[in-house]
């Protein structure tokens, strides 16, 4: 099963590693797969930096960065458009962790 797994920032330096340290660190089933897709909506902070980090370590699948802030729904729709070949959708705000339970 593969899962695309949006992820919404906005000024998120301060949550962001927590959120995709969680997405990494937990043993879920063999049979699920993600697909990481972050979408910044014109983040001012450090945020760009932490997403490039994990991009370039094969923690995000895809990075998308918005040159004007257009609100969580048009960044959430954005994430969506990108997901191609997943089984099922599902979004996790960046000050979230994602729990073991979550896909049971």
């Amino acid at each position: 099963m593969k899962i695309g797994l949006i992820i919404t920032t906005y000024n998120s330096d301060k949550t962001l590693r927590r959120c995709l340290n969680s997405i990494k660190k937990n043993d879920f089933q063999k049979d699920i797969v993600f697909e990481v897709i972050v979408v910044d909506d014109a983040s001012t902070d450090e945020t760009n930096k932490i997403i490039e980090e994990y991009h370039e370590k094969g923690l995000i699948d895809k990075k998308i960065l918005l040159q004007n802030n257009k609100g969580v729904s048009y960044a959430r729709n954005i994430g969506i458009n990108s997901c191609l070949d997943v089984d099922y959708l599902s979004f996790l705000d960046s000050d979230d962790c994602l729990e073991i339970e979550f896909f049971r």
